[in-house]
């Protein structure tokens, strides 16, 4: 499943891993900006969502926020799941 994965939104690391092109350093084979973006992003709405949390559950409560979160999650596994380039992946995670 991960090698169609990385077939179909990072081709070229994809062949560095599994096509065996040689690499100058086994600690750069994963080195694709794309994938990198993909990886980080995650980090990235993990801290810029955090800032407001405490405000929203003070105003909101924590029932209503999480289920919000909850809701948001599950429309992002959704994208995720149906995903067809890389943008949608990324808009999704």
């Amino acid at each position: 499943m991960q090698a169609s994965f990385q077939q179909k939104f990072f081709p070229d690391v994809y062949a560095r891993t599994e096509l065996g092109a040689q690499n100058t350093s086994p600690y750069c084979t994963y080195d694709n900006q794309k994938l990198q973006t993909f990886t980080s992003i995650l980090f990235l709405a993990g801290l810029f969502a955090s800032l407001p949390a405490g405000h929203l559950t003070r105003a909101y409560g924590r029932k209503v926020t999480m289920t919000v979160a909850g809701i948001s999650f599950l429309i992002g596994a959704g994208l995720n799941a149906g995903a067809q380039d890389l943008a949608m992946l990324i808009i999704g995670r």
